[in-house]
């Protein structure tokens, strides 16, 4: 039996539209607890459990195992939306290479992709988008862009922060 992270996307968003006017005050509360259930329920995971299929909101399936990269991007994600001094620049290089990684590699896939070469500046990471990930139809890398510094394109492809070079379109963001 599989039991969904939402019954579907109208409840998730109910859900969040309820949480939305709590003070802040209340939210550090709320996670403190979220993150206590998350751990228990971790704890009572049976090993053989973790390569378990586990359907998505928008019903991907990834393994269990992904359950807390998912909700550690969530937290960080998200604490970047509060407004309250944290930004992508505080996401720790792990979580910021495996976001990058990830979501370029979905975006990728998608026949929306904005065609562009993603080069981080002070990395030696660099991603192919759209147009640009098909040798067909490449562009020529060396007039590819953006080059960013490494915090900035995830936080950018996540809609999280502005382009970073004139021009360029808006991804279809995943978060």
């Amino acid at each position: 039996m599989r039991t969904p992270q939402y019954p579907g996307l109208a409840e998730r968003d109910a859900q969040i539209e309820a949480g939305a006017g709590r003070g802040a005050a209340e939210l550090p509360a709320d996670v403190r607890a979220s993150a206590a259930a998350f751990e228990a329920e971790y704890r009572r995971m049976p090993a053989g459990a973790w390569q378990r299929p586990v359907r998505w909101t928008r019903g991907q399936e990834r393994p269990a195992c992904r359950a807390a990269h998912a909700g550690r991007c969530e937290v960080l994600v998200h604490h970047v939306d509060l407004d309250a001094g944290f930004t992508p620049a505080q996401w720790p290089p792990d979580f910021t290479g495996a976001v990058l990684a990830r979501v370029a590699a979905a975006l990728a896939a998608r026949p929306d992709a904005p065609a562009v070469r993603l080069r981080a500046t002070d990395s030696a990471a660099a991603y192919d988008l759209g147009a640009a990930h098909d040798p067909r139809t490449a562009h020529d890398p060396g007039t590819a862009r953006p080059p960013a510094p490494w915090h900035v394109l995830p936080a950018w492809l996540v809609g999280r922060a502005p382009a970073p070079g004139p021009g360029l379109p808006a991804p279809p963001f995943l978060y």
